[in-house]
């Protein structure tokens, strides 16, 4: 069986947040599919009368279709992945590195 071991490209840079997510077998493949956060209206810069109106972006939508071998290997990599993780800091949250982090919250 196909095991992949490579290292993760980095840096890795997001196209976007996922908000929903669902997963579906068809019988003779897995389909992923992963739509965008939803952004609240709070979080949008205020409008700027000076600019033309902005036309409505459509959502953004990630659908992948995997054989089941294919499917098995990014979940066995994916368990690898999670089981290895780093521990958080305790006053941030955020993960720590061999030599430690740079804690916003010890300023």
């Amino acid at each position: 069986p196909y095991a992949d071991r490579a290292p993760l490209d980095a840096p890795i840079v997001e196209e976007f947040r996922v908000g929903d997510m669902t997963v579906a077998w068809t019988g003779d493949e897995v389909v992923v599919e992963a739509s965008a956060l939803a952004v609240d209206a709070e979080e949008l810069p205020a409008d700027d009368p000076s600019e033309p109106a902005a036309s409505a972006e459509p959502a953004q939508l990630l659908r992948v279709a995997l054989e089941p071998t294919a499917a098995r290997a990014f979940v066995e990599r994916a368990q690898l992945i999670v089981a290895a993780r780093r521990r958080p800091c305790i006053w941030c949250g955020g993960p720590l590195d061999a030599d430690g982090h740079l804690c916003p919250r010890m300023n």
